[in-house]
């Protein structure tokens, strides 16, 4: 089960990481653009702030209000990491969103058919 577990949070940031990837070179320029590997990277990363944000904020009941801090924490690292502008990072979160949504729903039916 422990195994399981590893192999899925490894799955999870190589699916996160590609949608970073695609994300980025779809918003930004090439000069702001970062390699697959540091997508990567950032992917970890956020993976572990977004397990202890949602620790914190579920421990003191935020609601709401958690949710919007982690978004804009999301956001703040992607502007961090990319060395862009607040629009450029929302945009690279917003295109990393719909294709999460458009993989998930894609699974699904995949999933559906099999």
């Amino acid at each position: 089960m422990f195994l399981g577990a590893i192999g899925r949070f490894l799955i999870t940031i190589i699916v996160s990481a590609i949608v970073i990837w695609i994300a980025q070179k779809v918003v930004l320029p090439a000069s702001k653009e970062k390699s697959f590997l540091s997508v990567t990277a950032l992917a970890l990363i956020w993976a572990i702030v977004d397990s202890i944000l949602s620790a914190i904020f579920s421990f003191i009941h935020f609601g709401i209000l958690g949710t919007l801090i982690t978004l804009l924490s999301w956001i703040w690292i992607l502007k961090v990491w990319f060395d862009i502008g607040w629009i450029k990072a929302i945009l690279v979160s917003f295109i990393a969103w719909v294709i999460s949504i458009i993989l998930g729903l894609l699974w699904g039916l995949v999933r559906l058919i099999a």
